[in-house]
């Protein structure tokens, strides 16, 4: 005789409908947890630019005010040699142009960055490099380096800065003003042998907007402190994620509000060319 009391197994409609609001369910949460990792290594990357931004605040404490060199090169040109940069000589980690991929080991890459002056006071490869870094081209191998300094902190003078204004580099700590206000490192997400710069005295980009977090990037200021910026005209992402394509006048002009905050960031003030 049938047991009226035994439980009743799921009719296909019910498993359908379970199954339909499981997948509902993973359909909202799985952007959530998406943006909460994001926001996550956001601030991890802010962490390590404010233990490199400290390390490189210290240096100059240390060394009569005078800062690091902001790339090998520049090291290079004004002393002869380049001991004297924050790290080594990174041109050792890249392939030649046009795309400069890295083809470095993990190891070789580590090499470089204890080369630098700034290593004894951040001895830890990990704050050199955004935890969004991109893969250097081959497996999984991963940039190292994904942070440089701006040129107008002691970088090496080309295309963004005429030579004609070498007022507008500092060379000590103490002659940096609004030091609030002034770029030190910025989070290009991937190795470049070079310093950060954009032009000084023209509506134009030199090197390109960095386009990491959240249509944007993260920078760290001469007092210590971190900022994300976020980008806010979308031809300024274009442009970030398009660096190889030309750009009309016109489009040029759709990013001037961003363009400009970051020169005033960079330079400290516009070129007197800058409309």
């Amino acid at each position: 005789m049938r047991n009226r009391c035994a439980p009743k197994g799921f009719t296909l409609i019910e498993l359908l409908v379970v199954i339909s609001i499981i997948a509902l369910l993973v359909s909202i949460l799985l952007p959530a947890l998406a943006k909460a990792r994001e926001q996550a290594q956001l601030v991890r990357c802010q962490a390590h630019l404010k233990g490199i931004t400290l390390a490189w605040c210290t240096y100059a404490q240390e060394n009569e005010q005078e800062l690091v060199f902001a790339c090998w090169d520049a090291s290079q040109n004004e002393t002869g040699t380049g001991k004297y940069s924050w790290v080594g000589n990174v041109r050792t980690l890249l392939s030649g142009p046009p795309d400069w991929r890295v083809v470095a080991s993990e190891e070789e890459q580590i090499d470089v960055i204890q080369a630098g002056k700034l290593w004894k006071y951040c001895p830890d490869a990990e704050n050199y490099r955004c935890p969004m870094g991109q893969k250097a081209g081959d497996g999984e191998q991963t940039h190292m380096l994904t942070y440089s300094i701006s040129i107008a902190m002691r970088g090496n003078p080309h295309g963004g800065l005429p030579l004609t204004c070498p007022e507008l580099q500092h060379r000590k700590l103490s002659a940096i003003r609004r030091a609030a206000e002034r770029i030190v490192f910025v989070d290009e997400s991937r190795t470049t042998r070079d310093d950060y710069s954009v032009v000084y005295d023209g509506n134009d980009w030199w090197d390109k907007p960095p386009i990491i977090h959240n249509k944007g990037t993260n920078f760290s200021f001469a007092d210590g402190h971190v900022e994300h910026w976020q980008w806010e005209d979308e031809t300024t992402i274009d442009i970030g994620l398009n660096p190889n394509r030309a750009y009309s006048p016109s489009e040029l002009a759709n990013t001037l509000d961003d363009l400009h905050r970051l020169q005033r960031a960079i330079w400290g003030q516009l070129g007197p060319n800058i409309y």
